[in-house]
């Protein structure tokens, strides 16, 4: 039997990408600190998760973000640099999800420049329009009856 863990805690700083063989194209093997609030007078629970996710991950997550992580618990040990045995929480992640924070995911097929007109395209739109173009109306409400239809 596998234990199964959920955490939700706060990255303690930027990911770091493990180098091993056999990770998918499009994947990456990671390494975060994970900070779990127990309460107001409690100290923090620290985890060392590691998992692999999808490549666009690591370069979203940054120091606050907080993250949901599914995984299998267990006890790490190990001897310090200056000999003392140390031990921690260590959760071998299965899905890691952005809850909140983090850098927006960048997807390479989405266009670098929005479709909204700039404001120059703008001011030129009563130029084509005088000039005969036809140029539809950039006003969301338009058919909706002015600004009594603004739903905030």
């Amino acid at each position: 039997m596998m234990s199964h863990t959920v955490v939700v805690g706060h990255a303690a700083d930027t990911p770091k990408i493990l180098r091993a063989t056999g990770i998918p194209a499009g994947q990456a093997l990671m390494r975060v600190r994970v900070a779990v609030n127990r309460g107001k007078d409690r100290p923090a629970d620290w985890w060392s998760v590691v998992g692999r996710v999808p490549d666009w991950l690591p370069a979203a997550v940054v120091r606050g973000t907080v993250l949901a992580i599914d995984g299998r618990a267990s006890l790490e040990e190990w001897i310090a640099v200056d000999g003392t045995a140390r031990a921690g929480l260590r959760l071998d992640a299965s899905s890691v999800r952005i809850v909140s924070g983090g850098r927006p995911k960048v997807d390479v097929a989405m266009p670098l420049r929005s479709t909204a007109p700039t404001p120059a395209e703008l001011a030129e739109a009563p130029l084509r329009e005088a000039a005969g173009a036809d140029v539809p109306d950039m006003t969301p409400w338009a058919d909706e009856g002015g600004d009594d239809a603004i739903p905030f």
